[in-house]
């Protein structure tokens, strides 16, 4: 397969190191598409390899969007809950009513000011916020509870005693929406371009292969598809439509209410989607 005229060599492509991420690069995977080099990392250094240079397109948090990057997004795909999101979750010893301190995992942006609106808009509580990682247990000796995201969230079973809450379906009974996570975004409009529509055929490809993708999945080193298949159909959503545009913007109103952002950008214009059904 040769390159596009448009692109002289691969793209580097930041993809979050989580199994929530695999529909969307199925097709790249699976064809070995030399027109992208992929680079896995963390929600967060992917963000930070997006802003440095050290890739040209990424998997961003959605509040990164919101901060000023100036970066271009790819139309049509996010990654989004409708209700449950079950790889975001707070583990709490007390009521969140009740918190005092909570860790945050070092991964996050986007759930992090998640939380923070939830403390205060749902819980009207202001515990202090601080970054530590390490075993559960011993992270919740130190604090009263533990923002977790991605497969970790996901498969480790928690504590015994704790509180398990979900961010994400603490967030439909706030507002109602959907919540968005995640999308792809690139440095320069000539780069997201000729991306975008081959992103767009990648998710459609692995939307018709999450029983592939879930039985490939390890955690522990051993396959779990009892729990990543529910989770790549049931909870996560990867279709940009009207319905994730109004939770982003809510998302981006409420952040801009609790100064975690300066300004509110526009996600109707931004991400106007280029197909009616990306995952469809």
């Amino acid at each position: 397969m040769s390159l596009s005229p448009v692109l002289t060599r691969p793209i580097r492509l930041g993809a979050v190191q989580y199994l929530n991420t695999r529909p969307l690069i199925w097709g790249l995977q699976q064809g070995r598409d030399p027109r992208f080099e992929l680079l896995f990392d963390l929600p967060s250094r992917c963000a930070e390899m997006l802003r440095t240079g050290a890739c040209d397109l990424a998997m961003i948090p959605s509040i990164e969007f919101a901060r000023g990057s100036g970066w271009d997004p790819v139309p049509g795909v996010c990654i989004a809950s409708d209700g449950p999101a079950r790889s975001v979750m707070l583990f709490s010893r007390v009521e969140p009513e009740r918190l005092t301190s909570v860790a945050l995992d070092p991964a996050s942006r986007t759930s992090v000011a998640l939380l923070t609106i939830l403390l205060r808009e749902r819980w009207h509580a202001e515990p202090a916020l601080s970054e530590d990682g390490g075993p559960l247990e011993e992270v919740l000796g130190r604090h009263d509870a533990a923002l977790v995201i991605g497969d970790r969230a996901l498969f480790a079973a928690p504590p015994s005693g704790t509180i398990v809450v979900d961010l994400g379906a603490e967030w439909a009974a706030l507002t109602g929406l959907p919540f968005v996570f995640a999308f792809w975004a690139g440095r320069t409009r000539s780069t997201v371009a000729p991306a975008a529509p081959i992103l767009q055929r990648s998710a459609r490809a692995g939307a018709r292969h999450l029983d592939d993708i879930a039985a490939s999945w390890t955690w522990e080193g051993r396959p779990r598809p009892d729990i990543a298949l529910p989770y790549l159909r049931d909870a996560m959503r990867y279709r940009w439509d009207q319905r994730a545009r109004d939770g982003l913007l809510r998302f981006y109103l409420l952040a801009a209410r609790h100064r975690l952002i300066d300004e509110v950008p526009d996600p109707a214009a931004a991400l106007e989607p280029a197909l009616d059904e990306v995952a469809g």
